[in-house]
C-alpha cells in the first residue's frame, strides 16, 4: 500500500455555554489546519491545530496530535502502540 499525506485548513463556528450561579453564553470563530500521515505499514500521525478568537473573553488555541505505530501485523489486523498530546490555551 502506498503512504498517504493530508494537509487541510478548515473554519466554522464554536459555542459555549455554561450554566453554574451566572449564566455564560459565548460564540467566535474557529480557524485551523489538520495534518495527517499514514504508513500502512509502520505508523499513522494526525494533528489539529486550531485558533478561536474571543471565546468567553479569551483567544483559545489549540493542538491535538495523535501518533499510533504498527508494532506486529498479523492476519486479524495490527498490534498497535499509540502516543497523544493535547493541548488547550485559553
Amino acid at each position: 500500500a502506498k503512504d498517504i499525506g493530508i494537509v487541510s485548513v478548515y473554519g466554522g463556528k464554536m459555542k459555549y455555554d455554561m450554566v453554574y450561579n451566572n449564566s455564560l453564553d459565548d460564540d467566535g470563530k474557529l480557524y485551523g489546519v489538520y495534518l495527517q500521515y499514514i504508513d500502512p505499514d509502520r505508523f499513522q500521525a494526525n494533528a489539529f491545530l486550531y485558533k478561536a478568537d474571543d471565546m468567553s473573553f479569551s483567544d483559545v488555541k489549540g493542538l491535538h496530535f495523535n501518533l499510533d505505530y504498527y508494532i506486529k501485523h498479523t492476519d486479524k489486523g495490527k498490534v498497535v502502540a499509540g502516543l497523544s498530546y493535547e493541548d488547550i490555551l485559553g
